[in-house]
């Protein structure tokens, strides 16, 4: 079978209309088909479907359209009908590199799954604490779709499913909430961070909807509370100085009026939420570059920087001072962990490095590449 392809504005209302009747036609005559041989254009709701699963508001009509769906023996013949019997990792695993069939009959799977976890349908085999609890955990499995863009497996498969699929997940979020999914997507963003990823904008992203989380007073935190606020704190309060997120102007006062041993004890919180999530607070850039002008020997500490990264340190003082003046800012913050690793790792020590950066440092930006970087970020 191929899919039709469908160019369409996707907040085109009438366009979506059309589809939908497309796709309750089909039905229709599944429903019709099944009630008379074993035989079914099943494909033909399939055809139907794919359009929507690309539009504005097609996977709230596909939600609506469950029960049909149902009636009609959509999944009928299929392991998807005996839905008690599915297996997230599996279920992940079709969604994310089935074909094109397999994708779209396991999406709509999955939206009927999300009828029953929020009630609106009742399915004879499974629950809806069953349900609920196979999104969770097929959303967990899945943390790169929502916080992320698409990789490039994702991105390249045909006919627009890596696109399908992450639409679908960030559908499944917003209906299920945060806050239900906590556990299995903490556990998640740990998995993702012991990899020490370079790209971290959006497990932060993540992170903040955590927040939101662990703030709600309707939020059950459970066994997950200490490992979300770990990471909560690891980004807005990982020190004492910053630990109810102040705001950085209010932050940079209490800098001022700090002694040295209360310095020394945010050093160490900074280098130590650091090293243990692989996130850096943005409040850091800001406390590094006080200690420029104020405790210059205190900054590997606060990198959390071993005596072989301190060598490097006090071997290109005047290097690292400048990648610090002119590259670390809040908006940059994880150049922090950049430059430790840097260090830690002695890669300064190899002959090349060290003027190649000083060239970079340098280096004039043309008015176009200038232009660019700004209407970024804005």
């Amino acid at each position: 079978m191929s899919i039709k392809t469908h160019e369409s504005d996707p907040h085109d209302e009438t366009t979506s209309g059309e589809l939908v009747k497309q796709l309750d036609a089909a039905i229709k005559r599944l429903f019709a088909a099944n009630a008379v041989a074993e035989a079914s254009p099943v494909f033909e709701v399939i055809d139907a479907a794919y359009p929507l699963m690309l539009d504005a508001g097609g996977l709230e009509a596909l939600y609506a359209r469950v029960p049909s769906l149902e009636a009609a023996g959509f999944f009928r013949g299929s392991d998807w009908d005996y839905p008690q019997t599915l297996v997230p990792s599996l279920a992940v695993r079709t969604a994310r590199h089935g074909d094109a069939v397999a994708t779209l009959i396991e999406s709509l799977s999955q939206i009927r799954l999300l009828a029953v976890a929020k009630g609106d349908y009742s399915h004879p085999s499974v629950s809806a604490e069953h349900a609920h609890h196979f999104l969770a955990q097929v959303m967990g499995m899945n943390l790169d779709l929502v916080v992320g863009d698409l990789n490039e497996s994702d991105r390249l498969r045909p006919d627009g499913l890596g696109h399908i699929v992450q639409r679908l997940y960030h559908y499944l979020l917003r209906h299920l909430g945060v806050e239900n999914l906590l556990e299995h997507l903490v556990a998640e963003v740990w998995r993702i961070l012991e990899q020490r990823p370079v790209q971290v904008d959006g497990v932060e992203h993540m992170v903040t909807r955590i927040t939101a989380c662990l703030n709600s007073p309707d939020t059950s935190v459970g066994q997950a509370g200490e490992d979300a606020r770990k990471l909560v704190d690891a980004v807005f309060g990982p020190t004492a100085g910053c630990r109810e997120d102040p705001g950085f102007d209010v932050y940079a006062e209490r800098l001022a009026a700090m002694d040295d041993a209360t310095l020394l004890q945010e050093a160490i919180g900074f280098a130590q939420a650091m090293h243990g999530t692989g996130l850096v607070s943005p409040y850091m850039p800001g406390f590094i570059r006080y200690l420029r002008t104020r405790w210059n020997e205190l900054i590997p500490t606060a990198l959390g920087l071993s005596h072989t990264g301190a060598d490097a340190f006090h071997c290109y003082p005047a290097l690292i001072n400048t990648l610090i003046d002119e590259a670390l800012f809040a908006e940059t913050s994880q150049a922090a962990y950049g430059i430790a690793m840097m260090l830690e790792r002695g890669v300064l020590y190899s002959p090349p490095v060290a003027p190649s950066l000083w060239r970079q440092i340098r280096l004039s930006l043309c008015d176009a590449a200038a232009e660019k970087i700004d209407s970024t970020s804005r």
